[in-house]
């Protein structure tokens, strides 16, 4: 139709602000919303007549048992609905469609769509698909209910409601989004529900409506379901398949199916149903694997991820249900197979290694096996055994710490390839009770599957298997993938999508695996600011970024050493690119040592697990969430948790991050986290910290944006005194700190030109309580290098002498104020307004750094000489004294600092 454009075409708006409705009050309006109305199609028809309070609503067809037939008698008498037979097409020039885009499934109205006189105005919260109808007015937001969006506008608008329009409105949110507990559910429909019950809305008529009672006729329907389901293996994922027929309407069809997808605890179900000379085609869906809305768009369908349906007419069931399994072979994404689960490069050693060294490599790796493997094709490893940390235990118990892991090691180990699916690596786990699982191809080793592994993967197939009936929600949260693709294009700036995007190509270009790491994906989750790109590569990383940079047109610098590089993108955008590495400690507090690893051993060595997750940004995997560690629960719970109890030994410098993102984020240390943290610091684990270590962390801390509340934990914690034996956290100290808070927020608003660093005037602050050889000690102690040590100690000390003469002195002039400021900088100028308890002070500093210091002369040193003045200390005098004089208002003009000029000259000797 002329009215059809491509998926992906329609304006979405905001939610904030919506466009006005249009109304045509010349012709006739009518509403509709799609065939087998549901409650959020009748809702919406509702709400729309609210909105175009002229228009008639006409349905495409009216069956008997529908939703509208549920409404108690009375309730909404004067909402009356015609069929298209009762009205004059040739008079109508607005049509309001609700609920659908879809014009394959608003009936004999579609006829109005190729008339260009008539006006389409569209509200739908569907996904874009292909051949939707392009309204003049489009509506459409990714809403858990279409009638959320017409609720936004009345509110908007200020429109009566009563009563019963708002139960039946509430109805339509609370069906579509399972009682809040579908996914697509947003923040604007539980808005939408809580307005609607300050109008009055009855949740116990609610209740009543969405917690069906079946008829006859649906209980026998669902037996015959139950009889006709099938289930059939795509791609390794379990589906559900039924088929029935009849000659009637059935009503609420959707319902049957949702319930029997919840009796039969269903992953996926597709239900294919004849109804008079009518195919319906209900998709329902729980797995990221089975898109619903995917498969059934071709056959012109809509709906989400989780729940789809479709129309067909003038085909027969069989031929029908063919399309649907070739649909589910080309759209169902293949289970996580063994390539997509192993751990690679794979940590291995050799025949002759022996069992004493063994023993150290399984406690350095922090592994419970590991392979033993010669060179084999290439730089490929030949399988021939493993060893376990039970064997090795046992083995040195027996004094063989000598004895080379040969000996003692499983031989001939099962193994599966890399396109083994799920069940075959749980079978062969079980089967031959080995604690890992060698992967390979051609007889060479690429990789292994832990038990871990698999039992993570378990614990979300359990998850969804559970019959307790929990909400969808429940079970996503605890999920250890997900899809973040959505929330990426909503969340981040459209040139930071496109850049990773095309790192996800480049990834598949260099064959390597490419994923978001860090504070980018934490921040991105939980909703922060962060365009600090940072991407781990399983494989090469310099050479990915070397790719990158050619299909981005920038530039790399490259660590071989370290196994990272720096892309820099044309317009100075910088993406930080890492191999997966190991770090390890030789001993407490050391700088740690670096190899090459895997993803996930390259995130057990991050500092918390919020820190962990990661996305995958390959083009056929692109958005996809990966939780190792439980990072998606803690930021839930708002808890800093470490990711092994070692982990303050290790790397004491970790805890003040700890106590940096416990502030920022308004999170709270674990429990666990916190008696680490107390441990590490009673055995003088910090002090291990080099001086310049402790000053890094430090730094960070002060450059936030309220630097007292870490300031404040670390006093709590011990950890101030670091800095200095004699530092603490008092009353004083708070002030002066909320005061620099306010000076620095001050100063930024200026938006000056100059040089100006955050935490050097934090820093000033913090060491403004000691004394002048304290002071030099702490900075001795943090090895703060020259330039800045001379900030620190000279420049404040200079600031701090002047700042006490300004404090003795009563209503100083303005010259005076210039002579005891000028030549400080801009820091130490914020720092005594940050330090000063007297306003006047405060205030004379900002008249300076604003006014004062810009005040220039209109004679220079030329123009004393062109006026015959002899050259040396006369000019100094004369240029200092016109400065004073032009501040205190003396003089005004070029003729007053001339005469001026002269008087001095001739008082002179």
């Amino acid at each position: 139709m002329g009215r059809n454009r491509p998926a992906g075409s329609n304006t979405f708006f905001n939610g904030k602000t919506m466009s006005p409705i249009p109304r045509d009050k010349s012709g006739l309006t009518v509403i509709t919303t799609h065939a087998g109305m549901d409650f959020d199609g009748f809702a919406s028809c509702l709400a729309a007549r609210k909105l175009y309070p002229d228009a008639m609503v006409v349905l495409p067809s009216i069956h008997k048992g529908g939703v509208r037939d549920l409404i108690p008698p009375g309730m909404l008498d004067e909402f009356t609905i015609v069929s298209p037979e009762d009205v004059d097409l040739d008079l109508v020039t607005t049509l309001v469609l609700v609920d659908t885009r879809k014009a394959g499934r608003i009936g004999p109205l579609a006829r109005l769509l190729p008339r260009t006189d008539v006006a389409v105005h569209i509200f739908d919260h569907h996904p874009d698909a292909e051949n939707d109808i392009a309204g003049n007015v489009c509506h459409c937001l990714p809403y858990g209910a279409t009638v959320t969006i017409l609720v936004e506008l009345l509110r908007a608008n200020s429109i009566h409601v009563t009563a019963e329009e708002a139960t039946v409105m509430c109805l339509g949110i609370y069906e579509d989004t399972a009682s809040f507990t579908q996914s697509s559910t947003t923040p604007n429909d539980l808005a939408a529900a809580a307005w609607l019950l300050k109008k009055g809305a009855n949740l116990n008529m609610v209740s009543s409506l969405i917690i069906k009672e079946f008829s006859p006729l649906q209980i026998k329907l669902l037996n015959e379901l139950l009889e006709s389901m099938t289930k059939k293996t795509v791609h390794g994922v379990e589906i559900a398949l039924a088929v029935i027929s009849t000659e009637e309407y059935i009503a609420d069809f959707s319902f049957l199916v949702h319930k029997l997808a919840r009796m039969e605890n269903l992953d996926a179900l597709f239900v294919i149903a004849r109804m008079g000379q009518t195919i319906y085609i209900i998709g329902r869906s729980r797995l990221n694997e089975v898109d619903a809305g995917r498969i059934l768009a071709a056959f012109g369908g809509s709906g989400h991820r989780q729940a789809a349906s479709a129309v067909v007419k003038d085909s027969d069931l069989h031929k029908v249900s063919q399309r649907v399994e070739r649909q589910l072979l080309r759209n169902v994404k293949p289970r996580q197979k063994a390539i997509d689960i192993m751990s690679t490069p794979v940590i291995h050693t050799g025949l002759e290694t022996t069992i004493a060294e063994a023993g150290r490599m399984l406690t350095h790796y922090n592994i419970n096996a590991l392979v033993v493997a010669e060179p084999g094709v290439g730089k490929k490893l030949r399988l021939l055994g493993y060893i376990s940390r039970q064997v090795v235990e046992k083995a040195l118990q027996h004094d063989l710490s000598d004895a080379p892991v040969s000996e003692y090691m499983t031989t001939d180990p099962a193994t599966v390839g890399p396109d083994a699916e799920l069940a075959e690596i749980q079978r062969t786990v079980l089967d031959h009770k080995q604690r890992i699982l060698p992967v390979a191809e051609h007889g060479m080793l690429i990789g292994v599957v832990t038990r871990t592994d698999l039992l993570n993967i378990m614990a979300g197939e359990s998850l969804r298997a559970a019959r307790d009936d929990k909400a969808d929600h429940e079970y996503r949260s605890r999920s250890r993938t997900r899809s973040v693709a959505s929330i990426m294009k909503e969340r981040l700036p459209a040139h930071i999508m496109d850049i990773i995007e095309n790192l996800g190509r480049a990834a598949d270009e260099a064959g390597v695996s490419a994923y978001l790491v860090g504070g980018f994906v934490r921040d991105l989750v939980i909703g922060s600011k962060n365009e600090d790109v940072d991407v781990v590569v399983e494989g090469d990383g310099p050479a990915f970024a070397k790719r990158a940079a050619g299909r981005l047109g920038g530039r790399v610098h490259v660590h071989e050493i370290f196994g990272t590089a720096v892309l820099t993108l044309p317009d100075g955008f910088k993406v930080d690119v890492a191999s997966a590495r190991f770090e390890y400690y030789q001993s407490p507090a050391s700088l740690p040592e670096v190899e090459k690893s895997s993803l996930k051993l390259d995130l057990y060595r991050r500092d918390f697990t919020i820190n962990t997750l990661v996305i995958q940004i390959n083009p056929d995997r692109f958005g996809a969430l990966l939780d190792f560690f439980g990072a998606q629960e803690d930021l839930k719970k708002k808890t800093i948790q470490v990711l092994h109890n070692l982990s303050f030994v290790e790397d004491p410098t970790r805890i003040f991050r700890a106590i940096r993102f416990e502030q920022r984020f308004g999170f709270t240390l674990g429990k666990l986290t916190a008696s680490l943290i107390s441990n590490a610091v009673k055995r003088g684990f910090v002090e291990r910290l080099s001086g310049r270590r402790i000053m890094t962390e430090l730094r960070l801390i002060l450059s936030e944006e309220t630097p007292q509340n870490p300031l404040r934990r670390m006093h709590q914690l011990g950890l101030l005194r670091l800095v200095h034996p004699s530092l603490v956290y008092d009353d004083a100290l708070d002030a002066r700190l909320s005061r620099a808070k306010n000076a620095l927020a001050w100063y930024e608003l200026l938006y000056l030109n100059r040089p100006f660093t955050k935490w050097n005037v934090v820093f000033c602050v913090l060491l403004h309580g000691l004394g002048a050889r304290e002071a030099a000690s702490a900075c001795r102690r943090m090895e703060i290098p020259p330039r800045l040590n001379a900030i620190f100690t000279e420049d404040r000390l200079d600031a701090k002498k002047r700042l006490g003469l300004l404090e003795r002195k009563k209503d100083p002039l303005p010259s005076e104020l210039y002579k005891a400021l000028s030549g400080l900088s801009h820091e130490m100028l914020v720092y005594m307004m940050a330090v000063t308890e007297k306003e006047p002070v405060r205030q004379g500093v900002s008249l300076y750094i604003t006014r004062l210091s810009r005040t220039s002369t209109l004679l220079r040193g030329n123009d004393l000489k062109k006026m015959g003045f002899p050259a040396g200390p006369l000019y100094g005098k004369i240029l200092d004294a016109l400065i004073c004089a032009r501040l205190d208002g003396h003089v005004e003009t070029l003729d007053d600092e001339i005469a001026l000029a002269g008087k001095i000259a001739g008082d002179f000797p």
